[in-house]
């Protein structure tokens, strides 16, 4: 971007706990398991920070949390593979879309997040 004292970047970076809710779909029975699964999230943004890069003045921080929702809730859908390891342990690898339904910025009544998210998860069942 060109301001007016020379060039600048800006980095938004936000650090959320996420807890997905989803319901799994795994077709047919093999060694490697493929599935689709989806449903609700539930984010709460733990911490937050915007870096100003500026070609003369140098970097500078800025907190924003008063403008961003603290929570944030998103149905996701996606795909992956889980590889079971053991009788209880498995490890999966997943890509999701996420389509948010809650304003992401508190000033903006129309802002909701759209994300395509990779993932990995090992699983243990009891």
């Amino acid at each position: 971007m060109e301001g007016g004292t020379g060039r600048f970047h800006v980095t938004l970076q936000h650090r959320y706990i996420e807890v997905p809710i989803h319901l799994r779909w795994r077709p047919g029975d093999s060694t490697v398991l493929w599935f689709l699964e989806g449903g609700p999230s539930i984010a709460y943004m733990v911490s937050e920070k915007v870096e100003w890069s500026e070609s003369i003045t140098g970097i500078a921080f800025e907190e924003t949390r008063d403008d961003f929702r603290s929570v944030d809730v998103s149905l996701r859908l996606g795909a992956g593979l889980e590889v079971p390891l053991t009788g209880t342990l498995s490890i999966a690898g997943a890509v999701y879309y996420s389509y948010g339904l809650v304003e992401f910025f508190k000033i903006d009544k129309a802002s909701t997040t759209l994300g395509i998210q990779p993932g990995i998860a090992i699983m243990y069942t009891l």
